[in-house]
Order: structure tokens, then sequence, then C-alpha cells
């Protein structure tokens, strides 16, 4: 068959191959000729290029300058493109092309006009078309529909809804929206549930503009139920055309029964109603526990009646049981049996109202609960349950207790297992006889399941206690859910937490303690009582900073100190870390035997904080000099020490020295005497801070013989720079540092400052007249007899290093304090220190 557009195209075919000519309407004749043709490009498919050719010819022999206006229209009659141009028209013939590189589908008019060039005398109007046809496109249109033919075994053809046991012949429309004849080629697949029952493969040619009809695939005894037909199709220019369709195939024209028994006044009934279209027969039987009571043999059940039976007029306790079987096939949902409990001293369960489904989320794996409102208008007591079934599956409630009388709300859930429309029915059981006495269904959508999903989680900070954790979680659309939170560490857990999370991402934040590990934490995510409670988890690395510290030796008391004395150092431990220093020890060790000379225990200390301490030495070296180490010790495991030494260079000296006169004290760690003599305590200032927080003095005992204990007293100092109240002995003239601010200042009553100071200038000049000391010959200008003279040492160098010539060992004595004498930290030596 032709299609509309084809014989459009062909229309448009003879027209492009009609030479047209025309003579304007003009006071004069043309004195040319001209013929406009389609040169190329015409009855094309799809987009390509045009040319049109204009023939012009002189009709006299002269030559005539002519003025050409091309004009190019579409289908739908706009100007799509102009062109205009001259020419000089000869008796020889000439041409002028129009080429396009590019016209799309459709058809297109080009007009000529051609005039006298600069005059309007004559005029020629030409015209041509060409038409560039559209490509075959098979598509199956939104309104086709599937032409089924359907008959009974060995019967006509007859046209319906199809039942089981039909023969089916099923054929499919479609439509060709191109310009051009397709060849399609086709299979037609039909399936009932997971099997194939029917398969069908052809081809047929389709004309531009038209439609056919696709099949038939032919079915012998269709079963019941849906059958999904299926096409796929292509074409030589054209893949995938696919579509679907499900066909629903009824039964066959039969009887519908539906049994009941019913109880009236002084009697019991059967009831079978038939809804089908055609009559049925069925023996029936009633029972009353287990005893035949009414038999009736082929009863006849006319279509669309009511058909009773009387089972007894004199009901008593006990089940009744009516079954009508039929001797031919019936319609598959019908209802064959019906069953009644009477029981004059037995609850009688029965509906106080509608059943209640529980508002919540229905997705899938969540809990649906029902709740039905019953009431017992028996003689007795009994025991009432209810029970749901879901896909075949029952699932029974607790047993309720209920008086004779009285009401009650059962209450049963069930975990809904698929997604869609859901069928649920539900029982009022009787618990102690297991009699059904109330049913009936109820229809949910169950939507897809919520996927909740652990996208990532880090440990975002870390203080001195805890460690803040960040988790990004996801939950699909639906409603709010409850989740479960537990972190754990080496299977112990340290956090457990309910959560509140809404559809979409979300970021949780967790706060734990720290806790030692191997390096790992185990964050857990579960579903709190819906879905599959499915637990997530990611495991975190941990990185434990190791507590590290640092002791400074701020100060020491009293300013004159004698062997045997007890020296007071006032010392601070720095947390240098990023952990917390749990609760340790401070401990002073002679470092020749380990002798230990003080211990004072210390407090917590925090991340950037600090602790003063006061530690006694009740031993204090009495000879030439000795090594103290300070050795700090956390029970987190934080491990400093410092080392120092101390030296007593004249101890034959039997009146009170000051500490700053009479004693070195000199960093081992860089291996160098950094004092002169008379020095007593270099980095041990005379600061002494006092703080209820990490400080705690008392009384003294003097370890010198005859010496009297008294109790020290004390007095409040105010810090200068913020006004902080400080604590300090009595007696104590030196300077302290501020707890709160750090500001070191006097600790001297006001009166005695500027007195203290003069002292303090005046010992100041005194030592550095005794570090600068210079060698002489002359004994009467040394501290020496003329024995010690004669046995001192020497040692000089280039620079500050020089050697003990005892022992060799390296020590600093700065160029600009030589001549000097010194004295070997290590061999106790003393020797003069000279420059090269």
């Amino acid at each position: 068959m032709v299609g509309r557009r084809r014989l459009l195209a062909l229309g448009c075919a003879i027209l492009a191959s009609i030479l047209f000519t025309a003579t304007g309407h003009s006071q004069a004749s043309p004195p040319i000729h001209a013929t406009l043709v389609v040169e190329s490009g015409n009855n094309t498919v799809g987009t390509g290029p045009a040319t049109f050719r204009l023939e012009l010819s002189s009709l006299d022999a002269n030559s005539h300058e002519v003025e050409i206006f091309w004009e190019l229209e579409a289908q739908n009659g706009t100007i799509f493109e102009t062109l205009l141009t001259n020419s000089t028209v000869s008796n020889a013939p000439s041409e002028e092309l129009w080429n396009h590189s590019s016209l799309s589908e459709g058809l297109w008019t080009v007009h000529v006009t051609l005039s006298s060039n600069g005059s309007s005398t004559w005029a020629i109007n030409l015209s041509a078309e060409l038409i560039h046809f559209r490509p075959a496109q098979i598509v199956v249109l939104p309104s086709a529909t599937w032409d089924v033919k359907w008959n009974e075994p060995g019967g006509g053809l007859v046209n319906g809804t199809p039942s089981s046991g039909d023969d089916i012949d099923i054929s499919i429309r479609v439509e060709n929206l191109g310009d051009v004849a397709a060849n399609l080629f086709w299979t037609l697949q039909a399936r009932h549930g997971a099997s194939q029952i029917g398969n069908a493969t052809g081809n047929v040619s389709v004309e531009g503009g038209e439609r056919a009809l696709v099949g038939p695939l032919s079915l012998t005894n269709s079963p019941e139920g849906v059958v999904t037909l299926i096409l796929a199709a292509n074409t030589s220019g054209q893949a995938n055309i696919t579509t679907s369709v499900e066909l629903a195939v009824g039964p066959p024209p039969l009887p519908f029964l539906h049994t009941a028994l019913e109880e009236e006044t002084n009697r019991l009934i059967s009831r079978i109603w038939n809804n089908g279209t055609v009559p049925a027969r069925a023996d029936i039987t009633c029972t009353h526990d287990s005893n035949i009571v009414v038999e009736v043999e082929l009863a006849l059940l006319e279509a669309g009646s009511l058909t009773e039976v009387i089972v007894t007029l004199d009901p008593t306790d006990g089940t009744y049981a009516c079954v009508a079987s039929p001797s031919s096939r019936i319609h598959a949902n019908s209802v064959t049996v019906a069953q009644l409990t009477l029981s004059k001293s037995m609850p009688n369960w029965s509906l106080l109202g509608d059943p209640i489904a529980v508002e919540g989320p229905r997705h899938v794996s969540d809990i649906f609960e029902l709740r039905v409102p019953i009431t017992n208008s028996g003689p007795v007591g009994g025991n009432v349950s209810l029970r749901l079934i879901q896909d075949g599956t029952p699932s029974a409630g607790n047993s309720v207790p209920v008086a004779a009388g009285s009401s009650e709300v059962l209450s049963t859930s069930t975990i809904l297992s698929s997604e869609g429309h859901l069928v649920i029915s539900w029982e009022i059981l009787d618990a102690d006889s297991n009699v059904v006495h109330e049913q009936g269904t109820l229809h949910i959508t169950v939507l897809p399941p919520q996927i909740l999903e652990l996208v990532s989680a880090e440990v975002a900070s870390s203080v001195d206690t805890t460690y803040e954790l960040s988790a990004i979680l996801s939950l699909s659309p639906g409603t709010s859910r409850l989740v479960e939170f537990e972190v754990t560490s080496e299977g112990l857990s340290h956090h457990f937490s309910y959560q509140q999370v809404h559809p979409g991402d979300q970021t949780i934040q967790l706060s734990l303690p720290q806790v030692d590990s191997n390096g790992q934490l185990l964050l857990i995510l579960r579903q709190s009582g819906w879905g599959n409670s499915a637990a997530h988890s990611l495991a975190l690395d941990v990185n434990h900073p190791d507590p590290t510290a640092d002791i400074s030796i701020i100060g020491g008391w009293p300013d004159q100190v004698l062997p045997g004395d007890v020296l007071t150092i006032q010392a601070e431990i720095d947390n240098t870390g990023q952990a917390a220093l749990a609760e340790g020890v401070l401990r002073a060790t002679r470092a020749t035997d380990g002798f230990l000379l003080a211990e004072k225990a210390t407090p917590y200390i925090g991340v950037g904080e600090s602790a003063l301490l006061i530690l006694d030495l009740e031993e204090w070296p009495n000879g030439p000099g000795t090594t103290v180490i300070w050795h700090y010790l956390s029970e987190n495991g934080a491990d400093a020490e410092h080392q120092a030494v101390l030296t007593l260079p004249r101890q034959e000296v039997t009146a009170s020295k000051s500490l700053s006169e009479d004693f070195e004290f000199r960093d081992v760690q860089v291996g160098a005497a950094l004092g002169i003599i008379g020095i007593a305590l270099i980095a041990i200032g005379r600061a002494v801070v006092r703080s209820p927080s990490f400080i705690e003095r008392g009384g003294k005992e003097s370890h010198e013989e005859g010496r009297a204990t008294e109790e020290s007293s004390e007095r409040e100092v105010q810090c200068p720079s913020c006004d902080q109240r400080l604590t300090v002995p009595a007696e104590y003239r030196g300077r302290a540092r501020c707890t709160r601010c750090g500001e070191v200042f006097s600790a001297a009553p006001p009166d005695e400052i500027e007195e203290e100071e003069k002292s303090t200038n005046n010992k100041s000049e005194n030592a550095l007249q005794e570090q600068q000391v210079s060698f002489s010959p002359d004994p009467q200008e040394d501290d020496f007899d003329g024995k010690a003279l004669q046995e001192i040492l020497e040692s000089s160098s280039s620079n500050d290093v020089i050697q003990c010539p005892s022992c060799s060992q390296n020590l600093r004595v700065p160029l600009n304090r030589r001549p000097a004498k010194a004295r070997c930290p290590a061999c106790a030596s003393t020797f003069m220190a000279l420059s090269e």
C-alpha cells in the first residue's frame, strides 16, 4: 500500500521535473529565456545537500544585464534563505547554480525573480520544489492495543476476554513515522510466571506513514492468570524496538460458590451462594463433632442463586461443619467449607469494633502491628489470641485471659516480608479449643526497604581525656529511624548511644574517653528495632601521643648553706607533649651511688600545663662535689631526667656561707663547667613560688648539732603585675614568680627591697672580682700559703674550652674571665686557667 507521505513525495518529484517558465506582467516582454530546475538532492532520505540550476539565454542578439533574486522557502512557509546575484545574458546559453550543503527533511521550494539590472521594465518569476524524505521510524504508539482473537477449543472465533483453556492468537500494531518503507523483523514471546509458553518470529514491510500488525503469536490451551507478552523488533536502520504488556486470562464460565454456617433462633442453617455464570451440582455434608447430621447428594445450585440447608433445629454445644463437594470444576476462589462452634458453657468471642492497624513505617522488614477489640459474651471466661497470616506464614500473639462479659484489645505484630501490595489475614483464635471465631483480611502497601549505610568515619580530634569521632551515614528515602552507635577497642565497649537519623546524608559527632588500645577503634552502627538489624562497622586508626615532660630548676634556699644543712629546691615539671601527664613522682638522687636525696609525688598535669614542686635535700653532700640526678616518672609512661653538679669548693670554712658564693651548679648534659670559683648554684635562682596546689612546706629540723628546732611562719606577698596573693616563708627575702602571670619580683618586705638590691649588687661585684683573680707568683697576692702556691696547677687554651691538667676533662672557662682559678667538677682538682 502506498502511504500518504509516499504519494506526497511522488507528487513533489513530478513537480520538480517540470520546467517552469513565466513572463512577468510588465510593459515590455522579457528579452531573455529562463528555466529553473533541481540539479541534485531531490527525493533523498534524511538531511543532505541540494543544488538548484537556472538556465539563461538571450532572445535577441544583444547582451542583457540581469539581476537575480533567490528565495528558499521551507515546508511551513517561512523563508529559510535569500540570495541576490547579477548575470550577463547573451544569445549563448549560460547557467547559474545555487548550492546548499545541508537541507533537513521535508519539502523545500526555491523562488527566483529575474529583472533588468537597474530598471523594472520586465520581470520573470520561477519556482521549483524538492523533497528530503524522513527515514523510517517504527514505534508502538501509546494508544496501540494488542489484537487478541480467542476461541474455546473446537469452537468458533469470538472477541472478548480470554479464559483458561482457550486458543489465543495475539498481534500488535506498530506505525512507521517516516516517509519511506521499512522491513521490520520481529519476535513475539509469551511468559506465564517464569515459564515461556509461546514464541513466534517473522517480518513485515511497513510503508511510510502507515500502520501494520505484527504477529500473530498463537497460544494453545492458555493457562489462567497473567500472561506477559513481549515484542522485540528491529529494522536495518533501527534497533531495540521493544514493548511488553500483561494479558489477564480468566477462568472459563464456572460456578462460583460461597458456603457459610449461620445460627438463627432455635436452628442452624447452611447457606451456599453460586455467584458464577453456570449452575453446579454438589454433594452437601454437615457434621456435628465429626458426626454426620445432614447429607444431600447432587444438590442443584443454580447460577446467581442462594441454596439453604437446615442443619439442625436444636443446635447444641460443639463444632458444626458443612462441606459442598461439586461434581464438576468450579471457580478457584470458591469457598466450599463452613465451620461454627457453639458453646453454652464456653466463651463466645466477637468483635467489639473494627481492627486497627497501628500507624508506622511500612517498609520491607518493618514491624506491622494490628489491634482488634473483642468481647466475651459467653457465660465463662477464657483465653483468646490474635493471629496474623502473611504469605501463608502465621504469627500469633500472646494468649490473653478475658472474663465473662468483659472486653479486651488483642495485639499481634508481623515483619513485612515483601514490597508492593500485600494481603494480611487475621483470625480471633480461642486459645483453649484452637477454634477460629472471627476472621478477615487487610490490604496494605509495603515500600522498599530503607537502606542504612555507614559512609565514612574519622577521629576528628583528640584532647586530654577524650576522642571526638565524626561519622557520615546515609539513610535512603522513607521515615526517620533510631540507630545504635557503639565504639569498641580490643573487644571492650567504650561508648554506646542511640541516635535519631533522618533520610539523606548526615554527620554524627561522638565523644568517648581515651583508652589504651592496639592503635584501632571499631565503630559499629546498628539498626535499632527496624529493618534486618544489620550491623555496619569501620575500623579507625588512632595515634596515641606519647606523654613527654621537661624538668626545670626554678630556685633554692636558704641563702646560707653549710655541709649537712637541708637544701630546699623548687622544681617545675612542664608538660611538653600532646598527652596529659598522670600522677607520678620526682626523685633527686646522687649520681655516684644512687643515694636518694629527696622524693616528691607529682599531680596530674594537663597538656600545656606545668606543676611546681618543693623538694628538701636532707643529706646535703659534704664532699668536694656531686652530680644530682632529677628523675621524673609518670604513671602513664612519661620519663624525664635532669642532671646538675653541686660542689662545695671550700670545705674547710666552717662559717655560714652564702649559697650564691660557696657552690657551683653545672649542667653535665652539656659536659662543661659553667661557673667559676665562688658561684654557688647556676640555674637555681632565688625565687620561691608558693602555690597551695603544688607546694607543701613544713618546719625543718637542722642537721647541725646544737641547732634549735623552730616552726617557720609564713606571710603573704602581692604580685605587682596581676595582684595575685602568694604565700612565702616569713623570713624569706628572695625573689618569687607569680603562679598566675609568671611575673618575677622581690618577695622582701617593701622597706627591705631597696637594701636587698644594694646587697645583691655588692655580692655580684665581689663574685665578679673573685672570678677574675689574676695569677701571681707572689703568695701574698693570692689566697694560698706558700706550699699551696708551689703545688697549684696550670692549664691554658685559645678558646673558651680548657682541659683539666689532672684528668683531661674538657671544661668551659670564658677567655674574658682569665686568668682565673678553676675547680674541675670531675676530679675536684684546683688549677689556674690561663690564655694562650
